[in-house]
């Protein structure tokens, strides 16, 4: 179509995120698993995705089996939502996740 399509724009939430680091790496490891799991049930076959090679990513599908997409997005935004709720606390884009980079963290004065 010849037409205007309007401006793109990316919005991608704060999440709070934790003082101790132990609980941070957590969050993170549960968030990776659900974002997966998410991944695996609405995708279709894939040699490799991102960062799972063939076997990894059948063991998501077949575990993706079990839950409803609604499930485990309702599951991952629970998860994204824990965290310190403390004025110092770090804030992150949790939504995000980086193959091999983890997730990336900020700290804001509120």
């Amino acid at each position: 179509m010849d037409c205007c399509e309007g401006i793109g724009i990316d919005i991608f939430p704060l999440d709070n995120g934790y003082q101790n680091k132990c609980l941070e790496k957590w969050k993170e490891s549960r968030i990776c698993f659900l974002q997966r799991l998410l991944y695996a049930k609405v995708y279709g076959f894939f040699s490799k995705f991102k960062d799972m090679p063939l076997l990894k990513w059948k063991a998501f599908k077949y575990i993706g089996k079990l839950f409803s997409k609604e499930q485990l997005a309702s599951k991952l935004h629970q998860v994204m939502a824990e965290g310190d709720r403390q004025k110092d606390s770090p804030y992150g884009i949790f939504a995000h996740y980086r193959p091999g980079k983890g997730y990336r963290k900020c700290r804001f004065a509120i």
